[in-house]
């Protein structure tokens, strides 16, 4: 574990390296490497790391953000580094009870490895089980097909939010905002229909499709490679909590074979206005 954990710390610090080797995200540098297949990466458990690896992983976390030049690069940035981290973050339900803010969004700057005390409330880390906070017994019935699996996560409009308020892109309000419509007329975007937008994506521009007039879902493309699109999401499916496919994972589409008229995500939400590049 000690050795696989410190290869990917120097894994990690290379591939930023090749990721801002230029001064500019383009459609052809991305995240410096694409992947081909699917994210089969376990589920960040709770403690997964010690004291000193959730810090060496924080001061990482704070160096590659610091070492993007631009606000698009720190939210690819941002996007990336928990796309990749050794174990997928989990699927947060989204709850409004008091008690619960951070089991389904971060709002804070940084890492989520420890768990954080505030104003008398225990808030456990990523992977906990919510449950230990004090999560009612109604509310967690109301979920299904949750059984024992209802960890600290992301549902998919928190983590764009977090990508965002880490790069300094947004101010930290709209981490209480929680619909992924919401960035359907996100102040400052511009919103195509993806077919017609392939020319104009760049990384750090979203992907958007809704569901119904408050529910939809966001994605963040963190890499263009010839015609291969690579994603990051925070995904529910099936409404099962279970499926092994949940959570912040990088995924994948071609450009060219899609068919969009099936494909799930519909907008292109281009980000120019909002990374002011």
């Amino acid at each position: 574990m000690k050795k696989k954990y410190y290869y990917f710390i120097f894994l990690l610090a290379f591939s930023t390296n090749l990721l801002f080797s230029q001064n500019n995200v383009s459609r052809s540098d991305g995240i410096g490497y694409n992947y081909l297949g699917e994210d089969h990466r376990p589920f960040m458990r709770c403690e997964q790391y010690s004291d000193k690896e959730a810090e060496d992983l924080k001061l990482s976390f704070k160096h590659v953000i610091e070492k993007a030049t631009t606000t698009r690069q720190k939210a690819i940035t941002a996007a990336h580094f928990l796309a990749t981290l050794p174990y997928a973050i989990p699927f947060g339900y989204e709850s409004h009870e008091e008690g619960y803010e951070l089991a389904w969004k971060y709002t804070r700057k940084g890492l989520f490895l420890n768990t954080v005390v505030e104003n008398g409330r225990l808030y456990p880390a990523w992977g906990c089980d919510v449950l230990s906070s004090g999560l009612a017994d109604d509310f967690r019935a109301s979920l299904n097909k949750l059984g024992d699996t209802y960890k600290v996560g992301f549902h998919c409009s928190s983590f764009i939010r977090w990508c965002l308020y880490n790069a300094d892109a947004v101010t930290q309000n709209i981490l209480e905002g929680s619909w992924a419509n919401d960035f359907g007329n996100f102040p400052g975007s511009i919103k195509v229909p993806l077919k017609e937008g392939l020319e104009q994506m760049k990384p750090g521009d979203l992907m958007y499709f809704p569901v119904d007039e408050r529910n939809g879902h966001i994605a963040m493309i963190i890499g263009i490679k010839g015609d291969i699109v690579t994603f990051a999401e925070s995904a529910l499916w099936g409404g099962d909590h279970k499926d092994n496919r949940n959570g912040v994972r990088w995924r994948v589409f071609n450009m060219k074979t899609t068919n969009y008229d099936t494909y799930r995500f519909k907008w292109l939400i281009r980000m120019d206005n909002i990374y002011k590049d």
